[in-house]
């Protein structure tokens, strides 16, 4: 089967080798990670609309990963625009798994990777699944059980609600618990971890 994510647990950076790597300042991170498919820039816009009315961007450094597939003229209208005002734009990066480790928040897609480094590291995520005819990712996060990630499909982004969902993950004072593949006790100790 091979490796789950491309690092283990113990070989992931600590906080400021983190944030030194990626040339951000000492703040507490939402990270927002959507991939290229389907409706990207318009969620990514709702989803900054929402962190600038509830105030997060006082508290939190909000770093938004762009994909090099993206339709250059519309993530420039996104940058420009003022609801990205001091937001940290990054683009795709090899090794995201160090910055989810260190994130308050992650709000993402579904994909396969993505998923297996928030799960490894135990961050707390907002996953938005991408529809599309094979149903993987919606399929992916019905198989998750876990306190800490939540599911927000495409068009919910849009309904009143997501704020509450956003402050709630945000509010929350409950460690994350990260979920070490390679634990000593084999698969079975592993999946039996709450």
């Amino acid at each position: 089967m091979g490796k789950i994510t491309n690092k283990t647990y113990e070989e992931l950076l600590d906080r400021e080798q983190t944030l030194k790597r990626f040339g951000l300042p000492d703040k507490k991170i939402v990270l927002i990670n959507l991939g290229r498919s389907g409706e990207t820039c318009t969620i990514a816009r709702r989803l900054l609309q929402i962190l600038n009315e509830t105030d997060v961007n006082k508290q939190y450094l909000r770093v938004m990963v762009m994909d090099p597939y993206l339709d250059p003229k519309a993530l420039d209208a996104l940058r420009h625009d003022s609801i990205a005002d001091n937001v940290q734009f990054l683009p795709f990066i090899v090794d995201l798994v160090h910055l989810v480790r260190h994130s308050h928040l992650v709000i993402s897609r579904a994909g396969y990777n993505i998923v297996n480094e928030i799960l490894l590291t135990g961050a707390r995520a907002i996953l938005i699944p991408e529809s599309h005819g094979s149903g993987e990712q919606e399929y992916r996060v019905q198989k998750i059980k876990r306190e800490d990630f939540f599911v927000v499909m495409e068009d919910a982004v849009f309904h009143d609600g997501i704020e509450n969902l956003i402050g709630k993950v945000l509010g929350s004072t409950s460690s994350p618990v990260p979920f070490k593949f390679n634990c000593p006790g084999g698969p079975a100790q592993a999946l039996s971890r709450k």
